[in-house]
């Protein structure tokens, strides 16, 4: 995986300061210059490399008046990449994730209401079928900032 300094330069800024305008490659590429096509293929190589995952905004369901849930799966071992293709699939789920326990699919889903997360979790519940299940919700939100270095 070979990044220059641009590239390296580029994953920093956007992490700390994506700019929120109708061009933002074109503002973002402006800071070091680079046109707005290259600051686009750079960004491409860095998705295809799996640096990025993804660009968007973090919301606070909470504050929108919207209900988010922490969900666990307990999926045996060889069909935890297809249960994990399923719940990527679902428009409300924001991560998700394998861990190394008995409840080992674990995933955050956020709906516009507790009824509309109890559909959509048992939705889910019947594509997958995991041995069992656990809803946790949050008593308190911890907000951390993640920058990762180049």
């Amino acid at each position: 995986m070979q990044l220059d300094e641009k590239d390296k330069l580029l994953f920093r800024i956007a992490q700390a300061d994506f700019p929120i305008t109708r061009h933002p490659f074109r503002a973002l590429g402006a800071k070091i210059g680079l046109p707005e096509s290259e600051t686009l293929s750079r960004f491409k190589k860095l998705k295809k490399l799996g640096l990025i995952r993804r660009i968007g905004p973090v919301w606070d369901a909470k504050s929108m008046g919207m209900k988010s849930l922490l969900v666990a799966f307990k999926v045996p071992a060889g069909k935890t990449e297809k249960a994990a293709a399923i719940i990527s699939k679902c428009k409300g789920v924001t991560h998700n994730y394998l861990r190394e326990a008995d409840y080992n699919l674990w995933f955050t889903l956020t709906e516009k209401d507790e009824s509309t997360l109890k559909r959509r979790i048992a939705a889910l519940v019947r594509q997958v079928k995991p041995k069992g299940f656990m809803e946790l919700p949050s008593d308190k939100i911890y907000k951390i900032g993640v920058k990762l270095e180049a």
